[in-house]
């Protein structure tokens, strides 16, 4: 290690020490009993039984209509564009609809998995590690602990026509996990990841475990990644090796299993559209299932075609030399399909810039070593306040191939400003206070989906230009 190298881990650890005892504190409080009970008496009520998430805007879930649905459903399921080898296209109606329901992740409610993964220890023999009752019996008890929160998602997808189911609670006895979401009429599906939950001081720990591991045995070709996500997404055994049954695998095979119910009722050779979403932690998530998925096309089924990854907050993941190799990859003039890894970031949101991301800049010389050399995967949609235009960033835009990217929608640009207007009518109130918010590095910090979940889908979604 040379001497950047050792300052940029003192920097991160010290950092990351501060952060994370304010966090703690956060964490305590915010799971007292009473203090909880409190929450849902007042503001969880009046939000409709949302999460804390979603709290500041209640109405976030009501906002998107049949016909924006639909339309977002059409693009989902559509072959891919070959035009897209020239330029890129940014769906507005896809995004509208992955933002969704990358914030409908957060409404499995903390508690209930808690409580369910208590029930699921109180049955298991503590010596010899056997279950003392039937597996069936058990999975019938966790999925009634949790049928409550499941409901406000079950709502939602019902009301859109749309199925849901967990899959994989990745390699965690917290709160974090992966679903799978399919139009059961249509040839798509969606894996979503969840963000971070503002009182799992576990998923905090994940978040600021900011040094850097190797991944090639897990995703070929990659370099450095960030710790604390390689180690929720691909798991450890007692022995510090990698899990055989990592996480990313049950992923895997509910893909399998739903794609193979679709090719059922479609017609012959009919591919299936998979793509990826997340928020905050679960952008992290998700960019690395999105990349092993990539590089190891071979694991996923035969009638599946990967598509694009819309992520909104996405943190700092891996090094320079991985950013390289993943873009090779995804802009190959041999790839079989063109597909684009979106990152929108909103305005001054912490968790997407605030960390330094010197890997990003090709122009810096860094060792791998050095934690100032994280990087970002994807093209970014970098939103700024109206009237100014927001911009498309990533040096990859210009590197292969110089090709362009176009933010599309069915609707015309009247009809979108007037969704707009539909949305901000409804959420006055959540909106401005979210405005506020964003202006604060602090709260930015530590309320990501504030900011993201809400000024997001008014402020990149009007606005159709080049």
């Amino acid at each position: 290690l040379d001497l950047g190298d050792r300052f940029s881990m003192v920097f991160f650890a010290v950092g990351a020490s501060v952060i994370l005892f304010i966090i703690y504190i956060w964490c305590f409080f915010s799971t007292i009993p009473g203090l909880v009970w409190i929450w849902r008496l007042t503001k969880g009520r009046r939000s409709g039984g949302l999460g804390l998430v979603n709290a500041m805007n209640p109405r976030l879930f009501d906002n998107l209509t049949t016909v924006q649905a639909d339309a977002a459903k059409e693009k989902l399921s559509a072959p891919p564009d070959p035009s897209e080898y020239q330029a890129r296209k940014f769906s507005l109606d896809v995004a509208k609809m992955l933002l969704l329901i990358s914030s409908l992740m957060y409404e499995r409610s903390t508690d209930d998995t808690i409580e369910a993964i208590k029930n699921i220890k109180a049955h298991i023999n503590p010596f010899n590690l056997s279950i003392t009752k039937s597996t069936s019996s058990l999975a019938g008890d966790v999925v009634n602990i949790e049928r409550s929160s499941r409901s406000k998602i079950y709502k939602w997808t019902r009301d859109h026509g749309i199925q849901y189911e967990p899959v994989s609670e990745l390699a965690s006895l917290g709160q974090a996990y992966a679903s799978v979401f399919w139009d059961p009429k249509s040839n798509c599906i969606v894996v979503a990841f969840k963000g971070t939950d503002p009182r799992s001081f576990e998923e905090w720990t994940t978040d600021f475990t900011a040094s850097f591991d190797r991944a090639h045995d897990h995703i070929p070709g990659f370099n450095m990644v960030h710790r604390g996500f390689k180690e929720v997404s691909f798991g450890y055994g007692a022995s510090g090796n990698a899990r055989p049954d990592s996480p990313l695998a049950s992923i895997v095979g509910a893909i399998k299993i739903v794609s193979e119910g679709l090719s059922r009722d479609l017609a012959p050779d009919t591919k299936i559209n998979v793509w990826f979403t997340g928020h905050s932690l679960g952008t992290a998530l998700a960019t690395l299932a999105y990349s092993k998925a990539l590089v190891s096309s071979k694991d996923l089924p035969d009638n599946v075609i990967l598509r694009d990854a819309y992520l909104f907050a996405t943190p700092i993941t891996v090094d320079k030399a991985t950013r390289h190799h993943f873009n090779d990859k995804m802009f190959a003039k041999d790839s079989d399909v063109p597909r684009t890894m979106w990152r929108v970031t909103n305005r001054n949101d912490a968790v997407a810039t605030a960390l330094p991301d010197w890997g990003d800049d090709d122009k810096r010389v860094l060792s791998e070593n050095n934690l100032l050399g994280f990087s970002h995967l994807g093209i970014e949609i970098f939103m700024k306040t109206g009237p100014h235009a927001s911009q498309v960033k990533g040096n990859q835009v210009k590197t292969y191939g110089k090709f362009e990217v176009h933010i599309t929608s069915k609707f015309t640009q009247e009809e979108i400003i007037a969704q707009r207007d539909f949305a901000e009518k409804n959420n006055w109130t959540s909106g401005k206070l979210c405005s506020l918010f964003s202006l604060s590095l602090f709260l930015g910090t530590f309320s990501p989906t504030l900011l993201s979940t809400y000024v997001t889908s008014h402020d990149v979604y009007c606005r159709g230009q080049r």
